[in-house]
């Protein structure tokens, strides 16, 4: 049983923004199942109360993330962090701005 660390909580917050990316405007459906992996690695060796605390932080980091995104466009953010920058491509080819993000 070890306390938590600072690389436990910074797993736990990625684990909350893969988790937030795929609600949407994001869309991105299947990346639900990998944002689990580092919660996952995060929580080994710990204790159930540790465990509580970390669960208990994701789920309100990916809480707090889905309730601002549309008003704070966060939706961008997080589509320019995980590199995915073909999303919402036209059929004419141009891509989507962040005007378009607006829900």
């Amino acid at each position: 049983m070890t306390k938590i660390s600072i690389r436990n909580v910074l797993l736990a917050a990625l684990s909350g923004l893969m988790l937030t990316a795929s609600f949407a405007p994001v869309n991105l459906d299947w990346i639900a199942w990998i944002s689990l992996i580092p919660l996952l690695i995060s929580l080994e060796d710990k204790s159930l109360s540790d465990a509580f605390k970390i669960g208990l932080f994701v789920g309100l980091f990916h809480y707090i993330l889905l309730s601002i995104s549309p008003f704070l466009h966060l939706s961008w953010l997080i589509l320019k962090t995980i590199g995915y920058h073909h999303f919402g491509e036209r059929a004419s080819g141009s891509h989507l701005n962040m005007r378009d993000l607006i829900l």
